[in-house]
């Protein structure tokens, strides 16, 4: 079970972002340890770094690592020793103590360009590793990793999602290639672009209480005559049916995004980490709002959000240091929309406007139903 950060054990300001720690230090990526949240792993421009108090103070975790910068981190969620770290040109590397020693763990790899890498959420002995080339798949936690199909040589893959309610439907999102899926557990892979005009893709998030619909974050890769003809380009894409089908995030289009992520308790809630700032969508990533007050720098790289019991808390990489946020804002949000019904969502076809209209009802009618159960209990 996750341990509780309270915000004033990371210094994070209420709806404002402070800075937090590794100042001049650029951040790639971020980890929480599952079974003790002050204990955070970063993989940063000087390789891989630690913080055993909320972030306060960090050292580095280097001692058999190259040194080079670290891409991605990976912790085992049933054994927190053993964690995982990739090199894009290195490869991957393996701690069973927490991160005092490491060893490679490249045995089977077709490439040492590594962009990602995540447990399999039901085997922790099962890793995918997102290549140059595809994904590889380790089923005896790194000692042999095997290629799989369906990729170009050169694709390189830089996410790799499950759906929680069946794992063996994976997806991946490329950066070049757009997005793919496999249904076989990631044995075999096929693209699913239909709808996406920008086939780089940098994180994809899925919602566990319906895994049809996932989010998409792009490069920005809009050019003069992508804006002369009006062609969308980069920013947020969504889809409602297991990526059948794409649609533009009007409200966040032509922006790099980098990261992706889903607030536990209500699964609406995604924040977003872009080339411009950080940004919230409320309504499952249809429209976004910045809540970017005290940033100083605004390529945001890395993101990850711990679970609290009044606000989420944010920790955002950016090219000089980490900064937290805790966001507030939230509760009253949240006192204001409660739950939305999953019949709002797919009311509105795919368009803002026809989701407002379901809210709308959908207030109406729980107004009505709030003073019929008024009169029914009054004395």
């Amino acid at each position: 079970m996750m341990t509780a950060i309270f915000p004033s054990q990371v210094l994070a300001n209420t709806n404002s972002w402070s800075q937090l720690a590794l100042e001049k230090v650029g951040i790639m990526d971020l980890a929480v340890d599952p079974a003790r949240s002050e204990t955070l792993y970063a993989a940063t421009t000087q390789g891989l770094q630690m913080s055993s108090d909320s972030g306060t103070t960090w050292h580095s975790i280097n001692k058999g690592l190259p040194a080079s910068e670290a891409t991605s981190i990976a912790i085992n969620p049933t054994n927190s020793k053993n964690i995982f770290v990739c090199y894009d040109g290195e490869g991957i590397f393996k701690s069973v103590d927490g991160g005092e020693t490491w060893v490679a763990q490249n045995d089977g790899l077709p490439t040492l360009n590594v962009r990602t890498l995540v447990f399999h959420p039901k085997d922790s002995n099962t890793l995918y590793a997102g290549i140059k080339g595809g994904v590889c798949i380790t089923s005896n936690a790194g000692s042999k990793w095997s290629p799989t199909s369906g990729f170009k040589p050169y694709t390189n893959v830089n996410d790799i999602a499950f759906n929680p309610q069946d794992p063996s439907t994976v997806y991946a999102a490329t950066g070049n290639d757009g997005v793919f899926k496999s249904t076989n557990g990631g044995v075999s892979w096929k693209d699913i672009n239909t709808g996406l005009p920008s086939l780089s893709i940098f994180t994809l998030s899925i919602d566990p209480k319906n895994p049809e619909r996932i989010i998409a974050g792009t490069y920005n890769a809009v050019t003069p005559t992508d804006l002369y003809v009006g062609d969308v380009y980069g920013g947020v894409f969504y889809t409602n049916d297991g990526g059948a089908h794409w649609q533009a995030s009007k409200a966040l289009s032509s922006v790099t995004i980098f990261r992706l992520v889903r607030y536990p308790q209500n699964s609406n809630v995604v924040y977003a980490s872009t080339l411009g700032g950080i940004y919230r969508s409320i309504d499952g990533g249809i429209n976004w709002t910045d809540i970017n007050a005290g940033l100083a720098n605004e390529f945001l790289h890395a993101l990850v959000l711990i679970p609290q019991k009044d606000a989420p808390l944010l920790l955002s990489g950016t090219p000089n240091g980490i900064y937290t946020y805790t966001d507030q804002e939230w509760n009253s949000l949240k006192a204001k929309i409660s739950v939305i019904p999953k019949w709002v969502w797919w009311t509105a076809g795919g368009t803002a406007g026809a989701i407002l209209v379901g809210l709308v009802i959908w207030l109406i009618l729980r107004k009505r139903r709030k003073g019929k159960e008024k009169q029914k209990y009054a004395w």
